[in-house]
């Protein structure tokens, strides 16, 4: 047995199927959704204690808080990414790479944003998608009077992450 309990070898895994089904050790408990079995500690204790497989559990409301709240720990992430073309019209992209796509099928006159957490917005002229990948705040330039505009542009379930 392992130091949490669990059987390790395939004879100790087959003593305790045959206990289990003799009714001498308690059945492996499954998920109340879709009656998936559960493997304690797997992914996160939290889905096993409220009885529900990992794919149900990050479904419901505690899961996306706990979710949320491990998410938002990093510092600053992109939230994403506008191409602002010449007439005014932008169209939000979750990724840098996708950014640089759209701005090259458009045309040579748009402007490529990254939207951040914290509310800034940074203009990051030459990016390619062989250096679009690692992105920080300090590479791009600050937008400041228009900041506005490129944060209307993102979806509204994504305006959530914003610090500000």
């Amino acid at each position: 047995m392992s130091p949490k309990g669990k059987p390790t070898t395939s004879t100790e895994r087959m003593r305790a199927k045959r206990a289990r089904e003799l009714g001498l050790a308690p059945p492996i408990p499954t998920c109340k959704v879709c009656g998936k079995k559960l493997k304690k500690g797997a992914g996160s204790d939290k889905a096993y204690e409220a009885c529900l497989c990992w794919e149900h559990w990050k479904l419901s409301e505690e899961g996306k808080v706990d979710r949320r709240r491990f998410n938002l720990r990093s510092d600053n992430w992109a939230v994403g990414y506008v191409v602002k073309c010449a007439d005014g019209q932008g169209r939000f992209l979750a990724s840098a790479r996708a950014a640089v796509s759209a701005a090259r099928t458009i045309g040579r006159d748009c402007l490529i944003a990254c939207v951040w957490r914290d509310g800034l917005v940074t203009v990051h002229p030459g990016l390619t998608s062989k250096n679009c990948s690692g992105l920080k705040p300090e590479d791009g330039d600050p937008i400041i009077e228009d900041a506005e505009w490129f944060h209307d542009q993102v979806p509204e379930s994504k305006r959530t992450w914003f610090e500000v």
